[in-house]
């Protein structure tokens, strides 16, 4: 991720800036979540973005994925033997 974010910003300059921002963003945001949330908060601190965009991709990179639902962490019923002998 670094690595496109060192090819596209020094496109971030000028008059396509929004564009060239667009694009980052847009591929920030199909890594997974934890380099979109970084990626997100790096473009938020750069000088080329309004106060509103920057409050906004800030709010999207702390809202996060959702929660990992609760079966991930259940255990499995018990058939009334022990997995492992000994145990």
């Amino acid at each position: 991720m670094k690595t496109l974010a060192v090819i596209l910003l020094p496109c971030c300059r000028g008059r396509d800036a929004p564009a060239a921002i667009d694009a980052l963003l847009d591929a920030a945001r199909a890594a997974p979540a934890e380099f979109a949330a970084d990626a997100m908060i790096r473009i938020a601190a750069l000088d080329q973005l309004e106060k509103a965009r920057r409050i906004e991709l800030l709010e999207q990179a702390f809202q996060g994925p959702p929660a990992p639902s609760s079966l991930t962490n259940a255990t499995p019923p018990s058939c009334g033997r022990t997995p492992h002998p000994g145990f």
